[in-house]
């Protein structure tokens, strides 16, 4: 079947793009259509032999044909490729699946879709909190991921995993649970859906940034090309039923802009809306941003009738790439919010694993004096990470935070771990 594709792929070349009078007659993509986009980011990941992502910046503008080509060739490569990474193929599939029908490739695409992804990762971690013997988690953690395409559109992907505490017996105190379990692509006509058990995101992080588990749909679609996405859902977590939303706007390559919303049915401790950006424009560095309120009925009683505020800044130099040893990153990043902004734990300060635990009252997650990742806090973090072999990657954090309410508690922490995946 490789060698077919191959056949067709060339024959194709040869008939399609024999001369510019032919490649002329064809149907031309818009230069502003998402599939430029998608079509740069599987050159980048090495998926499309003999592209470069520089010719995909509206330089000349592509044929139908010329894209179903290049869709053709990302499926001969897809077995090397990331969930997100098979995603981006699925959809040039979908998209350009007439063109690619008539070059005989249908059966090709079938082909591919029955095959099943199994991955992981295996992280080992040590947790220190100061004035807080709670906060440690130390041990290792399993995840098995599982990812197989459905058809030309849609996805399946699943997470299980589980952890073990370090302990002198050697016994498990950690559950396995299956935290995501979702199918995602085009469907109910629109350009995005998610449907099942799966991850919580929303903005920058600020709002939300879980692997899971998060039960029900979302759905998004594309305005103006792919520049603008509008994001929706009903999903159901920690006891709640939320109402979610999302505006992610992206004028240029590099700036991302974002606009978010979560409210629980009872508008008791989520009404929160937060807006921020991401800027990668300066070499080497990633910036990020975002602000936010809660105006929840308890949030607001605990804060003297005023809404919960919170924000978050980072900067990041580099970053490890699991692929490359010895590839590394550093980062700082400030963090500061209300009590209660955070009730649940939904966020993890842009995904930096930078969990604060309860401390000085106990564990109530409504006490107004305890303190969380973005909760009665403030402080700085600092970071470095480093691919240490391949696919394993170590990484040392250290965060300076205090209560926000009362600076009288100590909520420092260190977290160490290596993290390596398969």
């Amino acid at each position: 079947m490789i060698r077919k594709l191959v056949f067709l792929c060339v024959l194709a070349l040869v008939l399609g793009f024999g001369g510019t009078a032919g490649a002329a007659a064809l149907a031309d993509v818009p230069a502003d259509h998402w599939a430029y986009k998608s079509a740069a980011t599987l050159a980048d990941a090495g998926l499309l032999p003999g592209y470069q992502s520089t010719a995909f910046q509206g330089e000349r503008v592509l044929t139908r044909y010329e894209f179903a080509i290049i869709a053709a060739k990302a499926m001969i490569n897809q077995d090397k490729a990331t969930d997100e990474q098979v995603i981006e193929i699925a959809k040039l599939q979908a998209e350009f699946s007439p063109e690619l029908e008539k070059m005989g490739i249908r059966a090709g695409v079938k082909e591919k879709a029955a095959k099943v992804k199994i991955g992981g990762e295996v992280r080992t971690r040590y947790e220190w909190g100061k004035d807080s013997p709670t906060s440690a988690q130390n041990g290792t953690r399993l995840r098995l991921e599982i990812t197989s395409p459905l058809n030309a559109d849609l996805t399946f992907h699943g997470k299980y995993e589980g952890e073990t505490a370090f302990s002198p017996g050697g016994t498990s105190d950690g559950k396995g649970q299956l935290t995501q379990a979702y199918i995602i692509g085009k469907g109910l006509g629109f350009d995005l859906m998610i449907l099942g058990r799966q991850f919580l995101l929303l903005g920058q992080g600020l709002l939300a940034e879980a692997d899971g588990p998060a039960d029900g749909i979302a759905v998004g679609s594309y305005i103006g090309g792919n520049k603008l996405l509008l994001v929706g859902g009903c999903l159901e977590t920690a006891g709640y039923t939320y109402l979610v939303g999302n505006i992610g706007y992206t004028p240029g390559k590099d700036l991302s802009l974002s606009v978010s919303y979560a409210k629980d049915q009872e508008n008791d401790y989520y009404n929160s809306l937060a807006a921020g950006f991401t800027y990668k424009g300066i070499p080497d560095l990633k910036l990020t941003f975002e602000y936010g309120k809660n105006r929840a009925a308890y949030v607001k009683a605990a804060n003297g009738g005023q809404s919960a505020k919170a924000w978050m800044a980072k900067v990041k130099y580099l970053g490890a790439d699991a692929a490359q040893p010895k590839s590394y990153g550093l980062w700082v990043g400030y963090r500061q919010a209300d009590p209660l902004f955070d009730n649940f734990g939904f966020s993890t300060f842009n995904n930096d694993y930078a969990r604060v635990a309860n401390t000085g009252t106990g564990m109530n997650p409504y006490d107004t004096y305890s303190i969380g990742a973005l909760k009665n806090v403030k402080g700085f973090q600092y970071g470095v990470e480093y691919t240490v072999l391949d696919n394993a990657i170590a990484t040392i954090m250290y965060s300076d935070l205090k209560d926000k309410r009362t600076g009288d508690i100590d909520a420092s922490q260190l977290i160490c771990q290596l993290t390596y995946t398969f």
